[in-house]
């Protein structure tokens, strides 16, 4: 059967108004083949379109592990593969995401430390950095909604789940140097997806950026 896959965006009523999911909608989302793409928001009484899912959950910055569970939940719910987190400041290219080698793997984006290996990164698991974006597989997801959050970064949080999986080779994972990197700047060169790099917990983005990426992407500067 097809693979089915899901690009999940961890998004907010902020991002929903302020225009930063409208710049994806009118960037590179345009050019996805074969996944769905759809834009996850916590409780709130705003107006959604129709790519954008409410979830049970709240909806700020600290509330993102549990944001991540939920969505995990409803793709698993809705029978998908493999889902791909990103965060509305992450800039991807399609065709080069959807043929990354993905499949292989239970977990792919770029990890800070070696993979399966107690203790490799502050005394953790090492973890993908969730603003590149990473992939999990539906038996990956299974596991991780099973647990409860128990710190503030959603990607920490998700590979303390699945660590001794891997370690275990009952998992595999694959950390892609080509994901990309965490810049303001736009001299660099995108090879999978790229992310903004806004700073803290207050996470101001302008929107343009995402624009300025594919214009650039465009006219063949990014690579």
């Amino acid at each position: 059967n097809p693979t089915k896959l899901l690009l999940a965006g961890k998004s907010c009523e902020r991002d929903c108004a302020n225009g930063a999911n409208q710049a994806i909608r009118d960037t590179w989302m345009r050019d996805v083949k074969g996944a769905d793409t759809y834009f996850f928001v916590g409780e709130g009484k705003m107006l959604l379109k129709d790519d954008e899912v409410w979830l049970d959950c709240g909806d700020a910055y600290l509330d993102l592990p549990y944001k991540t569970r939920v969505i995990l939940k409803w793709s698993l719910n809705r029978g998908y593969d493999f889902t791909f987190l990103f965060d509305t400041d992450t800039y991807v290219i399609p065709d080069r995401l959807l043929s990354s080698g993905f499949e292989a793997y239970d977990l792919v984006g770029l990890f800070n430390g070696a993979i399966g290996v107690p203790e490799a990164n502050e005394g953790k698991w090492s973890w993908v950095t969730g603003g590149n974006g990473y992939w999990i597989s539906q038996r990956a997801a299974e596991i991780v909604v099973q647990h409860e959050p128990d710190h503030w970064a959603e990607d920490c949080w998700v590979l303390q789940v699945l660590g001794p999986y891997f370690q275990r080779g009952d998992l595999k994972a694959f950390s892609h140097e080509d994901y990309g990197f965490h810049t303001d700047g736009d001299e660099y060169l995108t090879r999978i997806t790229s992310h903004c790099g806004t700073i803290g917990k207050h996470r101001a983005f302008d929107p343009q950026w995402m624009r300025n990426r594919y214009a650039y992407n465009a006219l063949g500067t990014l690579r």
